[in-house]
């Protein structure tokens, strides 16, 4: 082979349809399973995940809880945006999120929705955005994933399973239902050869038990309680919690994270505070 070819050919950037990907510096999914599947071995940066489900509440957030701890452990930004109920904050500490590095931002508009997630990735200001859209388009979900590889962070979009019929511009699409305590993780799309069979991933509290701070005999968390009617969030002003840059995740760009926020109706830091 020529000489040059092959330097071409062994470039991380590349990938080629009957090989997997590797040389990359991923997120380790921590499940051996899933990171054995995955191109470089977890979730990558600079890529967008669409996570299908087959219904709300089967665990799928677990799926990525073991990274995204291990992100805010480090000193990186986690953002999520719009998500359908308000995160529990003790619950995420309890699965090892470093909830000074969690900002949550709500906005009513879908547009909004979608620009801040957008500007979140491209702004290189957070390792990962977590996303939960009312509703997906091509055109939108390709630009999130352009502003994913500009900003090197990695992004999550959660979806509903319906979607898996149709193409899409993610580089990784994964189909998640429920298995009993398990997720049954089908791999539609990824990079590299395609995954023949669905794996199963045990999603429960002992995965996850060196991050935990249960007491022996304590009841795990829910991962995500309903918003209680009686109380409304908190509005903050958005130059109050904008994110200070991390040495190890975060691009010194200021001004497009404080627009990002400024989109946001409520923006907060999830803190573990009394308010819980």
């Amino acid at each position: 082979m020529n000489a040059l070819l092959d330097t071409v050919l062994q470039h991380p950037a590349l990938w080629r349809g009957d090989t997997g990907v590797s040389g990359l510096d991923c997120i380790p999914t921590q499940f051996a399973g899933l990171d054995h599947l995955l191109p470089g071995g977890g979730w990558q940066p600079g890529v967008l995940t669409e996570l299908l489900l087959e219904s709300e509440g089967i665990g799928e957030l677990r799926l990525i809880i073991p990274a995204l701890g291990s992100i805010t452990r480090a000193g990186g930004w986690v953002a999520f945006i719009a998500p359908p109920y308000v995160p529990y904050a003790p619950a995420l500490a309890h699965l090892g999120i470093n909830l000074n590095q969690l900002i949550v931002l709500e906005a009513r508009a879908l547009k909004d929705q979608w620009w801040a997630a957008e500007q979140a990735l491209r702004a290189g200001s957070c390792a990962a955005v977590v996303f939960w859209p009312k509703t997906i388009d091509d055109r939108s979900l390709r630009r999130l994933q352009l502003a994913a590889q500009t900003g090197g962070g990695t992004g999550f979009v959660f979806a509903s399973a319906a979607r898996a019929v149709h193409p899409s511009p993610a580089p990784l699409r994964i189909q998640l239902a429920a298995a009993g305590n398990q997720l049954r993780v089908n791999i539609l799309k990824r990079r590299g050869s395609l995954v023949a069979a669905p794996l199963l991933v045990d999603v429960g509290t002992e995965n996850f038990r060196p991050a935990l701070i249960q007491a022996p005999g304590e009841k795990p968390y829910p991962d995500i309680k309903p918003r209680p009617k009686a109380l409304s969030p908190r509005r903050v002003s958005p130059k109050s919690i904008s994110p200070a840059p991390s040495r190890q995740y975060v691009n010194d760009d200021s001004k497009i994270w404080d627009q990002v926020l400024a989109h946001g109706d409520t923006v907060k830091r999830s803190a573990s505070d009394d308010r819980h």
